[in-house]
């Protein structure tokens, strides 16, 4: 799947950032994030939504796509996904993850 890109504005100027699902090899990156000094609330956020991630890989309820996300709605439409979504940028130059979001398909 293509990343969804959108624009930011940046140092004074409208920069591509894509967004996409998180794989697991992300997801890891994520949670590395709870090192980040000094500690912030970004990086708290970060370790507990890949904890959540890992816990529902465990359980056989996470989407690494979208492909992989309607493949498990098509198998039982009342299933219960969790997804990590990150914004990321080229330009970044400290970290490539700008932004992430952490989401659960509930019922």
């Amino acid at each position: 799947m293509k990343p969804i890109v959108f624009h930011v504005e940046a140092a004074g100027e409208f920069r591509p950032v894509e967004l996409t699902f998180a794989p697991e090899s992300e997801v890891r990156r994520v949670r590395a994030w709870r090192k980040m000094t000094p500690a912030t609330d970004a990086g708290e956020f970060a370790a507990l939504a890949a904890k959540r991630w890992f816990y529902y890989t465990r359980e056989g309820a996470t989407a690494s796509s979208l492909g992989e996300l309607r493949a498990a709605i098509r198998r039982n439409k009342r299933a219960e996904i969790a997804f990590l979504l990150v914004a990321s940028a080229e330009w970044a130059k400290r970290y490539k993850f700008l932004a992430l979001a952490y989401c659960r398909r509930t019922w």
